[in-house]
C-alpha cells in the first residue's frame, strides 16, 4: 500500500475486509489492520499480510469442527482519517474494492498447512442428510374432537449454508404443507369452541406462531399468519367454500414470502378443487425450528372429528399446483368407519366393550370372595 501524509497531525489508516452477512452478524470484518501516517515528503510503502478467518480460508473438516462459510464475495476498504481516531465523521479518503474468495470445494484443507498424526489421519466421511421433504404422519391419525394431537419439531440444519438461508428467510418464508384429511364432523358435539384445529404452531408459552390452519363450524378453512415473533393479533383469512365431509381430501397449503395458497381436492369431486389465495401487505415471520407443531387439537383449540394422513412438509420450497402429489396411497389406508359415538357401528362396539368389562368385574369379585 502506497500512501503519503502532509499534515503534522498523525493520521490513522485502516485496512479491512468485510462480508455483508453471516449466520449471526451483518457487516462482519474478517480482517483488520491499522497504522498511523506521519508527515513525510516521500511516498511511503507498506506491505500488509492478509490472514483470513479459517472458515473463509479453508474447507470444512468435521473432525476439527471446522465449518467453511459458503461466502464468495466481500469488500476491501482502505480508509484514511483526519486524526488518529477511527471516526466515520472524520474520514479523509475512502477506497473500496470488491474481492472474491475461493468456492468452498476449491479451498485447501487446513491439514495441508499443519501436521499432526491425529489431525492428518484420513477418514472417509458421509455428508449428513438434510432432507427437504419430511414425512410427519404416515398412517391415519385419529382425531376425536378433543384437546389431543400429534406434537412434532423439525430437525435443525447442519449445513452452514442452509442455516444462513433459513435465517435470511425468517421474514420471507417459502414452504409447503401437503396432507390428506377425512372429516366426519367439523367439531365435536360437546365442543363450545368456535374453531377446530387442523395444524397449530405454538411457542413455549402457548402463543400462536405462523402458520395456523383451522376449521370453523361451517367447514371453511381459516388460516392465521403472523408478521413477527411478538405479533399477537396476526392476519387471518378464510375460504369461501366449505370442505366436504365423509370424503378423503388432499389439502395443500403453500406459502411464498407474503402470499399463501390453499388447494383442496376431494376424491369424489377431484376435478373441481377449492382454491383460495391471500396476499398480505407485509411479509410473514416463520421459523420452522422455533416452537412446536401440533397436528390436531391442543389445550387452546380442540380438533375436528376425523383423520389426517400422509402429512409432508416441504422446507424452503413453494410448490405449484402442478407439482402436488395427485394419488392417495390406499394400500395401508383401508376404509375407516365413522368415529361418531352416535353411529350404530360405534354403539355396537361400545356395547360389546361394556359387556366385556362387566363380566371381567364379576370374575374379579368372585376371585376375591374365594
Amino acid at each position: 500500500i502506497q500512501y503519503k501524509c502532509s499534515s503534522l497531525t498523525p493520521r490513522r489508516i485502516s485496512l479491512s475486509i468485510n462480508i455483508e452477512r453471516t449466520l449471526y452478524r451483518t457487516n462482519l470484518a474478517i480482517f483488520r489492520r491499522y497504522w498511523f501516517c506521519h508527515k513525510s515528503p516521500n511516498v511511503q510503502l507498506r506491505y500488509v499480510r492478509v490472514q483470513l478467518h479459517r472458515s473463509i480460508a479453508y474447507r470444512s473438516d468435521s473432525e476439527l469442527k471446522l465449518v467453511s462459510w459458503p461466502i464468495e464475495e466481500g469488500q476491501l476498504k482502505l480508509i484514511m482519517y483526519k486524526n488518529n481516531q477511527e471516526n466515520e465523521n472524520e474520514m479523509l479518503k475512502k477506497i473500496q474494492y470488491n474481492v472474491r474468495f475461493l468456492p468452498v470445494h476449491k479451498r485447501p484443507s487446513i491439514r495441508s498447512f499443519r501436521w499432526h498424526p491425529l489431525i492428518n489421519k484420513t477418514r472417509d466421511s458421509i455428508c449428513p442428510a438434510e432432507p427437504e421433504v419430511i414425512r410427519i404422519i404416515e398412517y391415519p391419525l385419529v382425531l376425536t374432537g378433543r384437546a389431543y394431537g400429534k406434537h412434532f419439531v423439525l430437525p435443525t440444519y447442519h449445513d452452514y449454508g442452509l442455516r444462513l438461508e433459513r435465517q435470511i428467510r425468517f421474514t420471507k418464508p417459502r414452504f409447503s404443507i401437503i396432507f390428506w384429511l377425512y372429516i366426519d364432523e367439523y367439531y365435536a358435539s360437546e365442543s363450545l369452541a368456535v374453531h377446530s384445529a387442523i395444524l397449530q404452531h405454538l411457542a413455549f408459552n402457548n402463543t400462536y406462531l405462523t402458520p395456523g390452519i383451522f376449521l370453523n363450524r361451517e367447514g371453511q378453512i381459516i388460516v392465521n399468519m403472523f408478521g413477527n415473533l411478538y405479533d399477537r393479533m396476526g392476519t387471518g383469512a378464510r375460504t369461501i367454500e366449505s370442505i366436504a365431509k365423509k370424503d378423503w381430501c388432499r389439502m395443500a397449503f403453500i406459502v411464498n414470502e407474503y402470499k399463501w395458497d390453499v388447494y383442496i381436492n376431494c376424491l369424489q369431486t377431484w376435478d373441481k378443487p377449492i382454491i383460495a389465495t391471500h396476499t398480505s401487505p407485509i411479509y410473514y415471520f416463520f421459523d420452522d425450528q422455533l416452537g412446536t407443531f401440533i397436528v390436531g387439537g391442543s389445550v387452546l383449540t380442540p380438533s375436528f372429528r376425523g383423520f389426517i394422513s400422509q402429512l409432508d412438509i416441504y422446507r424452503r420450497i413453494a410448490l405449484t399446483y402442478e407439482q402436488l402429489p395427485k394419488k392417495l396411497n390406499h394400500s395401508f389406508m383401508p376404509y375407516l368407519p365413522s368415529i361418531i359415538q352416535k353411529s350404530s357401528e360405534c354403539k355396537r362396539h361400545f356395547n360389546s366393550f361394556t359387556q366385556s368389562r362387566e363380566q371381567a368385574d364379576l370374575f374379579n369379585k368372585r376371585i376375591q370372595q374365594k
